[in-house]
């Protein structure tokens, strides 16, 4: 239940970056310290959702500078492969100049593609989204390990 002045209790607060970082209830239940079930009414509330989207696109975007920075570092090292190089700009040309390298078709905007290719677009970035995810290393600090209660 969020505090007489709106803000969200530092349990529910536990709850979304947990399930922001999840994206699975019962896990962020228990590293929320709340009741089972508990986290079915958050994800109910408008501001939760809110909340949880705001946290990923954090994440994302952090997930994005770090591949970016690991991305220079290896384009300019010396010694790695042109090989790999060549790959990374294949990828970072693909993602940012909207062209598929491969097929030298330009990409099109969301509003010119039919229902199948949006389809495959949508595949394509989620693929994407999930190869970088993997990489990822969780940098958020973890509530709770302190000993303070949750409310």
């Amino acid at each position: 239940m969020p505090l007489k002045d709106g803000t969200m209790t530092r349990g529910e607060m536990a709850f979304i970056q947990a399930y922001a970082g999840t994206n699975d209830r019962e896990k962020a239940e228990k590293q929320a310290k709340i009741a089972p079930g508990t986290g079915y009414r958050l994800l109910a509330r408008l501001e939760v959702q809110r909340e949880i989207n705001r946290q990923e696109r954090g994440r994302m975007l952090e997930l994005l500078h770090l591949s970016n920075e690991w991305a220079l570092k290896v384009m300019r090292d010396a010694k790695k492969p042109d090989t790999i190089k060549r790959d990374i700009a294949r990828e970072v040309w693909k993602l940012t100049l909207g062209a598929d390298a491969s097929s030298g078709t330009e990409a099109k905007e969301p509003h010119e593609m039919t229902a199948d290719e949006l389809s495959a677009e949508l595949d394509r970035l989620m693929k994407a989204r999930d190869a970088l995810a993997e990489n990822a290393k969780d940098v958020t600090p973890s509530d709770g390990q302190d000993g303070t209660p949750f409310d």
